[in-house]
């Protein structure tokens, strides 16, 4: 008897005009935005029509996306060092997403509690990476123990203006 493998999903990808319409923006502010912000999800492919990107972290940068006037946050400084314990890959989007919500669920965790834990930082981006068969979201397991969200954390972020998933704060 043949065993047919079910059909693997395909990567939905969207190019300039998708995500200027998805972020609200013109085709230009998603240009600077591709080369300018850090936070913004890196392309996929490169056809001869324009760049392409995968749809789930164009809707993921969407979600965290809060634009704010002035200069940077210092905070960056020790996201970027705890981002230096999750590996960059450029070949597994899996990765790619992992790093971009672990980079904005971080900050916006530190701006709600300064004191916030790296631990359920990396849970609440772990629960939000999109899967993808056969490739895994790696990190450095020494210094990360993914967590999920204490009290402390509900509380705060109850009240914060930040959509959350609440599902990820009910333990199985």
């Amino acid at each position: 008897m043949d065993r047919q493998e079910a059909p693997q999903p395909l990567l939905e990808l969207v190019g300039l005009a998708e995500i200027a319409s998805t972020l609200g923006l013109s085709k230009q502010r998603v240009q600077e935005l591709a080369v300018n912000d850090q936070l913004f999800p890196p392309p996929i492919a490169k056809v001869s029509g324009g760049t392409l990107y995968m749809k789930s972290m164009i809707d993921a940068f969407k979600a965290h996306r809060a634009p704010r006037p002035g200069r940077p946050s210092t905070l960056q400084v020790q996201v970027s060092e705890e981002l230096s314990r999750i590996p960059k890959d450029r070949q597994n989007p899996v990765q790619q997403s992992l790093r971009m919500i672990y980079n904005i669920t971080r900050l916006h965790d530190l701006k709600v509690d300064p004191s916030a834990s790296r631990h359920q930082s990396l849970f609440a981006a772990l629960t939000q990476t999109p899967s993808q068969d056969g490739l895994e979201p790696r990190f450095d397991r020494e210094f990360f123990q993914p967590e999920p969200p204490g009290e402390r954390y509900r509380i705060l972020h109850a009240e914060c203006e930040q959509g959350h998933n609440m599902s990820m704060w009910t333990e199985a």
